[in-house]
């Protein structure tokens, strides 16, 4: 046996019993609240059923063309944005591993290692610098 208010969901789209419509009718009589559920659902019916929706005709068309070009992968943008998560971690490994080399042949992490010179003087950078 449905309670009341199932009965009142119920009847707004279905055709109750007899059994039924004088349990409903007998609730409303008895149920302020319930009276003011019923007329609450009758004007969200009336107004839900005067919305209308028009129909873009190229709606399916653009929709389907925007997949197909994202599913083919010609998207330069697509391409760089997944590409540079593995380019970055290669070049920190890269980065680390060499760090690494001129740590363990210099013996320390200065700037002249850094740059791979050693102990020049004045006079061998002026040298350098005039080739």
């Amino acid at each position: 046996m449905k309670n009341a208010f199932e009965l009142l969901v119920y009847s707004l789209d279905n055709e109750l019993t007899k059994e039924e419509q004088r349990q409903l009718n007998a609730a409303l009589l008895a149920s302020p609240e319930l009276q003011k559920e019923k007329e609450e659902y009758i004007k969200m019916r009336e107004i839900v059923s005067d919305i209308s929706f028009s129909e873009n005709p190229h709606f399916i068309e653009k929709t389907m063309q925007q997949w197909a070009a994202q599913k083919s992968g010609n998207n330069f943008n697509n391409n760089i944005v997944q590409l540079f998560p593995r380019v970055a971690a290669a070049a920190a490994i890269l980065f680390l591993f060499a760090w690494s080399v001129i740590y363990f042949s210099g013996g320390n992490i200065v700037s002249d290692t850094l740059l791979l010179v050693g102990d020049v003087s004045p006079d061998e950078a002026y040298s350098l610098l005039e080739y």
